[in-house]
């Protein structure tokens, strides 16, 4: 379990840092669709690993694992 965490905790710092890049270049990008693609693919990356941290935290806090 400590594994997926590792793993859960590596994809939740570059999946923040992912986002954010894409938040500054979707400024430079003209066409709209693109803008929505680069904004909302990245913080789904981002939301992913941030929930499945929270899930697997909490297993280990209430001692699941």
């Amino acid at each position: 379990m400590k594994r997926k965490l590792k793993i859960f905790t590596y994809g939740f710092y570059i999946g923040m840092i992912l986002w954010i890049c894409s938040l500054v270049v979707s400024m430079t990008v003209n066409n709209v669709t693109m803008k929505m693609l680069l904004i909302f693919i990245p913080l789904a990356i981002y939301q992913f690993f941030t929930i499945g941290k929270g899930i697997i935290e909490d297993k280990i806090k209430r001692g699941r694992y």
